[in-house]
């Protein structure tokens, strides 16, 4: 759920994975992107975000929603940056 300039300095880039900004992801033909069938890990610069839109996601019908905590600060904190990306 990162902005396009937030995407274009550090993005995930796992095989399969959706990139779509904030502001569009409650646009019919992005929400109808999303699966439905698998787990979906949402994740953003800190956690915030993501929490907000794994929340509304869950909240209308998508239970398989799942926030990043801390976002990928968290993440690279975590792994390492080496290993992260």
């Amino acid at each position: 759920m990162r902005t396009r300039r937030e995407q274009s300095v550090v993005g995930l880039t796992y095989p399969n994975s959706l990139s779509i900004p904030m502001n569009e992801v409650f646009k019919p033909e992005n929400l109808a992107r999303i699966p439905t069938d698998k787990r979906v890990v949402v994740t953003c610069q800190a956690g915030v975000r993501c929490t907000v839109i794994a929340t509304t996601l869950r909240n209308i019908g998508f239970d398989n929603v799942f926030a990043t905590k801390g976002g990928l600060a968290a993440l690279i904190k975590y792994l390492g940056a080496k290993t992260a990306f």
